[in-house]
């Protein structure tokens, strides 16, 4: 992985700044951004992602199952002394090769390096199970352990790299890494029923024959390619690369130390000289790998230059030491319960599930809690007293100790275990640059192995000797080799049937020793997790901090938007422009340039964030970050002038404004990394620009103003936003003056100031349902903008509920006016193919306009007069005169023009809309299809009346199904949430109206970032899809949010919260991103301004019956109205299922033929979802033998009526 850096520099004419300065990364995985990556989709995604899957779950599956068909093996094999050589053996041949593996993919294709490991692990399987003695599992498991090293250290980071770019990348991951965890969980289970079941080779049979499915995908779907640049070099010049000599210095050095731990006082006395020499080989080889290293620097298979760094040497050993806990606690615990609690292979994996489902609980709530915190060494402390404290619950394990102090025992382990494992690598990830990373991950993977390795060697160790101590304590008569050969739970047939009771308290005894090992392992990751690099952290600025800011000479701003996908805007300040007012609160000055990325963050509602950072560049390194609220004194207003005037404060020339923080946390750290720098001065240039600035303004040039600069560069603009009044009168409910001047209306006469709006809707629809035929789509959409700039009039200089009213109906008028042109309008002069995008980018700047009236509503709410519900009603004349205006460079619709007999302009129209001319067959094949469809319907004229006919082209039918999806769509309950968010959070969840308008506000922002999803699919996933999409996702979040009310709990109030936010995203998805397009497709071409009129009408309708009946019903049946919404929700899907035919990717014309040709609305619905009507002459084909079919019928009929009167 690469950075580039890519600096923008300040433009001509800029002021000298540094806002105008950014700087981005740009990670560009393996590929060089000249030759960017093909990433696989489809099925060819899908499967590559079951490989992995499949293949992290044997891995995952490998490493518990064999934990419980251990003692069935040592009964086999008589080989008890043999068990720490099976984890050992896996681990020691894993971690000597675990650093070399990120060379290997990196020179190497990573397709068949994949292949290659997984063909080495399985084979280890297969010889594993096919073992005639404990010394060939042995090697087998040794040989699975080469193989593991290289899939799980390089072939997943690589595969995944290259499956999913890098944004996805973090969800991919977790989803792969899932399937890991399950098998964690499962496989103790899994490996005791095997055993039991079969024998336990199967354990190992089973994972060679599963892996045939990855092996398989893998090599027909996974394109070769490598890290690297594969043709740059020879596959020599590669392997010289690698450092053989240090992992094989490595691996001599690792194998003499676990022998000689392995052999010492058992087979060997310490004092014998074969341990002697093996511990002084292991010195040896080891002192001259660490030279090795030192002298290949960045070649080397282990840079030693990484472990200075304290958390890199301090997180190698805390895992070392966790994963020793770990793995002696798998192996040992499992022989335990077989032996001294009696308990089989099954029941034993059963009983250390405590342990595994508690790793991967913390595991997982680790990953969102470091998340949330943003610091990954918090939870390491905590991590290791808990280990701690479980391992000390297992030293007072005995025979008859009760499931409730083991259970608790073993979940403590295993939460410890789980809280801690993730730190060591986000640690690495953290402080480490990019070229170092993996090297880095690579240390920590090791670290695990060898702990591992080494922590089951020392503790068979003494497994062996404190058993045959015990042995000789207990039945001195005994031979302690009879017992030890006899097996872990094999005593049936060896004549020692009668010591049962004494060997299980020798067996208890003697794993005593290796649960103080695992005590002592546990204290070192509290040592470990407490020497972890990490700063210190104050509510307020200490005394000894503030004297030490106040003497720096530069510090840093950051601030950042709310949204995952805005910029963070990082600013470095200098001067004596800074200042503390208590150990609380500070400020600095906000000099003038040429964008305002501080000012709009902190204006940001409900964000504020700021953070400022000092580091020192001479004396002892410090680095200091004060995290807080910033608040905004812009130059010219009162509180600025205060606030100078105060505080005495200096100003400089360029002084935009003040920003004054409230500091919540302060924290401080070493800095060790920050160089040396001298300090010689301030810079002059910004200063001296603005007072040449300031100086020519006041000569007379008032381009040189600042507020003319600031308000020319320092603003926020706004697009022409429609779906405005929908939100602007949302945030209204809940505000207090707005109810005072309209004589505090009760609920229901509340709902009815609110809902009347949708009776002015209903009423221009209808008005537009007799005269939009005649005046177009443009005319009409043009009247409907100038009654809605009346009716906003009258509503924002309304002092009563009357003239409030009458303002509601004329803006609702004019509303349903351009509610019934703008969706035809749009929809006519689409093609096919993007139609059902355009109308969801049309809705997403809809959602846009309701956003913004909610956060204008939330602004406008900090004022005391009123101001705060006047100004945001009258902000919509603004978007109404832009619509006018933009509605006069926009061309009439072609089928509209056509259908009027203006077929010239018709033609010049869809030549300009399809950048063509008329000669161009593309556009002369459009418009025949126009004439056809039209000559179609002509022989049934287009009249108001003809809405309630056949005509020969279902045309009731039609006005049936646009009018029913209106209804639809309004039973969903989406405007208990587009209205009423702020009155449910207040009365059903309990928040005051200040949390319930920002939290309203907030659901407005992720209704919009879910409206953009639509773009992309509506038009390939089709109408009738999501529409059961939508209706399923629905009903569900009202139940929830039903069920969740009824319990009347804060926790479950948020719940409800949670639940409405999903019902916003499935609303999007499914009804919202459909509605506007798909009434428009359905209705013929002459009825299409008629029937698109009455459908809005009865939308209109049923919205004021929802929003008139939602107070009323939220305070008298409260809950059960939610489940209401959900049973209508769910009925609805089985009304699409039936009626509703699939328009995507269709023409206009296409639809129309469609119902033409056939006699049936269930044959339109059958046929529409065939994936050959792309043709028109399919189409006619199709209604052709429609046709026939019904004159043979006729001829039929008739012939029968002959014989009948004869």
């Amino acid at each position: 992985m690469t950075e580039e850096i890519v600096l923008a520099e300040l433009q001509p004419g800029d002021p000298p700044g540094d806002s105008k300065t950014e700087l981005s990364l740009r990670a560009t995985g393996e590929v060089s951004p000249e030759d960017p990556p093909e990433y696989p989709h489809g099925y060819r995604f899908a499967l590559i992602s079951a490989s992995l899957m499949i293949t992290v779950f044997l891995l995952g599956l490998d490493a518990t199952i064999i934990t419980t068909a251990v003692p069935k093996i040592t009964d086999e094999f008589q080989s008890i002394a043999d068990v720490g050589w099976y984890g050992s053996a896996f681990r020691l041949a894993s971690s000597m090769s675990q650093l070399l593996q990120g060379r290997v993919f990196d020179y190497f294709s990573v397709k068949w390096a994949f292949l290659i490991h997984l063909i080495i692990f399985e084979a280890g399987a297969l010889i594993s199970g096919a073992a005639p003695s404990s010394a060939v599992f042995i090697a087998g498991r040794a040989i699975s352990g080469l193989g593991f090293s290289g899939i799980s250290q390089g072939c997943m980071v690589r595969i995944i790299a290259t499956t999913r770019p890098l944004d996805k990348r973090p969800i991919y991951i977790g989803a792969i890494s899932a399937s890991e965890f399950f098998a964690t969980a499962i496989a103790p289970i899994i490996g005791g029923a095997i055993t039991s079941a079969l024998s336990w080779r199967w354990c190992f049979y089973l994972n060679v024959i599963v892996s045939i499915i990855p092996a398989l995908i893998t090599t027909v779907m996974f394109k070769a390619q490598s890290g690297r640049a594969i043709h740059q070099v020879g596959h020599l010049q590669r392997l010289k690369q690698i450092d053989f000599t240090g992992m094989f210095l490595f691996a001599v050095a690792l194998l003499s130390l676990l022998l000689s731990i392995q052999w010492g006082g058992d087979t060997y006395s310490w004092s014998n000289d074969r341990i002697i020499a093996l511990l002084a080989i292991s010195s040896v080889f080891f002192i001259i790998f660490v030279l090795v290293q030192v002298k290949k620097r960045d070649l080397a298979m282990l840079p030693l230059r990484l472990l200075k760094q304290r958390s890199i040497l301090f997180g190698a050993l805390f895992s070392l030491a966790l994963q020793a806990v770990n793995s002696i606690a798998s192996y040992y615990l499992a022989i335990w319960f077989q032996v001294v609690k009696d308990a089989s292979p099954v029941q034993s994996g059963v009983m250390l599930l405590p342990m595994v489902i508690a790793i991967l609980v913390a595991s997982v709530a680790s990953g969102y809690a470091i998340t949330y915190m943003g610091y990954y060494i918090i939870l390491m402390i905590p991590a290791g007293f808990t280990t701690l404290g479980g391992a000390i619950m297992m030293m007072y394990f005995e025979k008859d100790t009760p499931a409730k102090f083991w259970i608790p025992a073993l979940a403590l382990l295993g939460f410890g275990i789980g809280l801690g494992i993730s730190g060591p690598f986000l640690a690495a990830q953290a402080i480490l640059p990019e070229r170092d990373r993996s090297v880095g991950l690579a240390i920590m993977t090791f670290s695990q192995e060898f702990g591992v390795a080494l922590s089951l060697g020392i503790a068979q160790c003494l497994f062996l000797n404190g058993l045959r101590a015990s042995i000789i304590r207990i039945t001195p008569e005994l031979n302690p080799e009879t017992i030890i050969n006899a097996g872990a739970t094999s005593l049936a047939g060896s004549g020692l049937e009668k010591y049962a009771s004494q060997i299980d308290e020798e067996y208890s005894q003697a794993l005593k020793a290796t649960f103080d090992l695992s005590l002592g392992m546990a204290a070192l990751v509290v040592v470990t997790g407490c020497l972890m690099e990490m700063g210190k952290f104050y509510e307020t600025i200490p005394e000894t901090l503030s004297t030490w800011i106040l003497t720096q000479k530069i510090f840093w701003v950051a601030t950042a938007p709310l949204s995952g996908t805005g910029h963070v805007n990082v600013s470095p300040k200098g001067g004596p422009y800074f200042g503390l007012l208590d150990n609380k609160t500070f400020w600095y000055l906000d000099m003038t340039g040429s964008g305002s990325e501080t000012i709009s963050h902190i204006y940001e509602p409900g964000n504020g964030r700021v953070t400022i950072m000092f580091n020192a560049f001479e004396g002892p390194p410090r680095i200091v970050r004060l995290w807080g609220k910033g608040r905004v004194l812009e130059n010219g207003g009162k509180d600025f002038a205060d606030f100078v005037e105060r505080n005495h404060v200096q100003l400089v020339s360029g002084t935009r404004s003040i920003i004054v923080v409230d500091v919540h946390q302060v924290g401080s750290s070493c800095g060790f990394s920050v160089p040396f720098y001298e300090f010689k001065d301030f810079r002059e240039t910004l200063l001296d620009h603005h007072v040449r600035k300031e100086k020519k303004y006041k000569e007379g040039n008032e381009k040189e103003s600042f507020p003319r600069y600031w308000a020319a560069n320092n603003t926020w603009s706004m697009d022409n936003l429609p779906g405005y009044d929908n939100g602007v009168f949302s945030g209204l409910t809940t505000d207090e003056l707005f109810l005072t001047t309209m004589g505090s209306p009760n609920s229901t006469l509340l709902g009815f100031i609110v809902a009347v709006y949708e009776l002015g809707c209903l009423v221009g629809a209808l008005a537009s349902f007799f005269w939009g035929e005649a005046l177009g789509r443009r005319w009409l959409t043009v009247s409907g903008a100038v009654w809605l700039i009346l009716g906003t009039v009258v509503q924002c200089t309304s002092y009563g509920q009357a003239q409030m009213i009458v303002g509601r109906i004329v803006t609702g008028f004019g509303m349903g006016c351009i509610t019934s042109a703008v969706p035809i309008w749009q929809c006519e002069t689409t093609p096919a193919h993007l139609r059902g995008r355009t109308m969801a980018i049309e809705l997403s700047c809809l959602i846009v306009g309701i956003v913004v009236a909610y956060w204008i509503d939330y602004g406008c709410s900090l004022y005391t007069n009123e101001l705060q519900w006047r100004f945001p009603i009258a902000f919509q004349i603004v978007f109404a005169i832009m619509l006018i205006v933009m509605c006069f460079f926009l061309p009439e619709s072609p089928r509209w023009l056509a259908s009027h007999g203006r077929e010239q302009e018709a033609l010049e129209v869809v030549c300009l809309l399809r950048d063509g001319n008329p000669e161009d067959e593309n556009i002369r094949a459009e418009m025949a299809e126009i004439k056809d469809a039209i000559a179609l319907e002509e022989e049934a004229a287009g009249g108001w009346k003809d809405c309630f006919r056949d005509g020969g082209v279902m045309g009731w039918q039609r006005v049936a199904i646009a009018c029913s999806a209106q209804a639809l769509q309004e039973f969903t309950g989406t405007n208990i949430i587009t209205y009423y968010a702020p009155y449910v959070m207040v009365n059903s969840v309990g928040l005051n109206s200040h949390q319930s308008l920002l939290l309203s506000g907030g659901l407005q922002l992720w209704f919009l970032v879910a409206s953009i999803l639509p773009w992309f699919f509506l038009d390939k996933i089709g109408r009738r899809k999501l529409f059961f999409l939508g209706s399923a996702g629905m009903g569900a979040c009202m139940l929830i949010s039903g069920l969740t009310i009824r319990a009347n709990t804060h926790n479950t109030g948020i719940g409800a919260v949670v639940a409405l936010y999903m019902f916003q995203a499935f609303f999007t998805w499914g009804w919202m991103s459909n509605m506007w397009a798909y009434p428009s497709e359905i209705l013929p071409i002459r009825l299409r301004q008629t029937g698109s009129a009455l459908s809005v009408v009865w939308q209109w309708l049923i919205t004021f019956l929802v929003v008139e009946i939602t107070p009323v019903g939220i305070q008298n049946i409260g809950w059960k109205l939610y489940i209401v919404f959900c049973i209508l929700n769910w009925a609805s899907i089985v009304i699409v299922y039936f009626f509703y035919p699939e328009t995507a990717g269709k023409s206009l014309e296409q639809i129309e033929f469609l119902f033409a040709s056939q006699s049936s609305l269930r044959q339109v619905v059958k046929l529409s979802q065939r994936k050959d009507l792309d043709e028109m002459a399919v189409i006619r084909e199709t209604q052709a033998q429609a046709h026939q079919q019904k004159s043979d019928t006729k001829q039929v009929e008739d012939t029968d009526a002959g014989e009948t009167v004869e």
